[in-house]
């Protein structure tokens, strides 16, 4: 039978922080470098790069904020079930068994008493016609 117990490691999930170096081309000016049509096209294509790599790079650093809420959602979900099953052990669940079959076993009872007291006659058949 595979484990099924998972081990959430809160601070694992802290220290990832993903990096993005924001690339920006310093200048958009290309005519140094062509002088043609396709100036434009290349100056437009620079433009997408930088404002591409600003939003990505702020994705990046939304992802990381996600990541720590997670972990703190973790560790507080952690600590709140501890707090819940504090004291707890395998002794006191024993007891716990014991108590709630004893309760089945008192309603069983108590079931079956009410249902003898009902089949039981208030007053009994005339003998002389089952005699018949």
């Amino acid at each position: 039978m595979a484990d099924s117990k998972k081990q959430i490691r809160v601070e694992q999930i802290r220290s990832v922080q993903a990096k993005l170096q924001r690339v920006v081309i310093g200048t958009r000016d290309c005519s140094h470098i062509v002088d043609d049509t396709s100036k434009e096209k290349i100056e437009a294509c620079i433009d997408l790069i930088n404002s591409s790599s600003t939003n990505l790079e702020q994705t990046v650093e939304n992802l990381n904020e996600y990541l720590n809420n997670v972990a703190t959602a973790f560790e507080n979900a952690d600590k709140a079930l501890a707090s819940q099953i504090k004291g707890v052990t395998t002794k006191t669940m024993k007891t716990v068994r014991a108590d709630a079959a004893k309760a089945k076993k008192k309603a069983k009872a108590a079931k079956d008493k009410k249902v003898k007291a009902s089949t039981s006659y208030s007053k009994l058949p005339d003998s002389k016609k089952s005699k018949k």
